[in-house]
């Protein structure tokens, strides 16, 4: 959706204000003055306008957090109320809201089932129903039209997520390897030195892994959902921006590539819906992968 705001720009030239602009993707000023300006990624930034200069100041981003919860709260309250309806014959059958939901938890249990085990399945079943659903809606964000910016575009969000998934396996791990100090130190040990491998490759192995466990998984999982949502909406900004710049400024031979990168736009516009469920599906696959490293293998485990 291309909108159109008045703001003021500089002239490179006159050096002059003009009053014409376009606007896009939560705030996205792409000005204009005869020369083509990308987006940056300072456009995922938003100015705070309640608290400012505080902890607890509130930007554009914040806000559509905010808005999220409570749609998502009330989604699924009046889905899971109005779940069934009555035919004329009396028989209950689920509406099609409910059956909707109801298949992609089905999806999403046989995924964590089918990567956890039965028994770890089942008790990891709700955390990653939650990861699956709240990134999901956090994505889709940068799509809706009066939002138009991916929630999980800030770096804040997918770190929370990511410490989640840590503070799981660290304690999936503890557990499954007796509980308590014991445990801990066990589970580390069988993380940091593996049986099988000479002496003098555990100095390097041992550092190896213990950065990937404190530093490199939690921070792959945030930064993947980071960058791809970043990115989706910078390109996005790309295509509108070049848009702009051909319609109204290009010479006239150019002007017909602005049909061009529109309908590009349009399609990263779907292909941006497709990449808000992929990222959700993949950060809910790789929880369960990163959670299922943690079990103490030489247990038996139901698959």
């Amino acid at each position: 959706m291309l909108l159109l705001k008045v703001f003021h720009f500089r002239s490179e030239s006159s050096k002059k204000q003009n009053v014409i602009g376009m606007w896009y993707n939560g705030g996205m000023s792409f000005y204009a003055a005869g020369s083509f300006e990308p987006p940056s990624i300072d456009d995922f930034l938003p100015e705070p306008f309640l608290f400012r200069g505080t902890w607890f100041e509130l930007n554009r981003l914040d806000l559509i957090r905010f808005i999220l919860v409570v749609f998502v709260v009330v989604f699924f309250y009046i889905t899971t109320k109005r779940a069934h309806k009555r035919t004329s014959d009396g028989i209950l059958l689920p509406t099609k809201p409910q059956s909707m939901i109801e298949m992609m938890l089905e999806f999403v249990k046989q995924l964590a089932y089918d990567n956890l085990g039965q028994d770890a399945g089942k008790r990891y079943y709700k955390m990653v129903a939650t990861l699956f659903f709240s990134i999901f809606f956090l994505n889709i964000t940068g799509i809706v039209p009066g939002l138009n910016l991916a929630a999980s575009a800030g770096i804040g969000i997918p770190i929370v997520f990511a410490l989640w998934v840590f503070v799981a396996y660290w304690r999936e791990g503890i557990h499954s390897h007796g509980g308590g100090i014991k445990g801990l130190l066990v589970f580390i040990k069988s993380e940091l030195f593996p049986p099988g491998l000479p002496p003098y490759v555990y100095i390097i192995y041992s550092i190896i892994e213990l950065a990937q466990l404190l530093i490199i998984r939690p921070a792959s999982l945030a930064i993947r959902l980071f960058a791809n949502m970043m990115s989706g909406h910078i390109l996005l900004g790309l295509c509108y921006a070049a848009t702009q710049f051909f319609v109204f400024y290009a010479i006239p031979v150019m002007k017909p590539l602005g049909v061009v990168t529109l309908s590009f736009a349009a399609f990263m516009l779907i292909f941006e819906a497709f990449v808000a469920v992929l990222q959700a599906y993949i950060f809910a696959l790789l929880a369960c992968a990163y959670i299922s490293m943690s079990f103490n293998h030489s247990q038996a485990h139901t698959a």
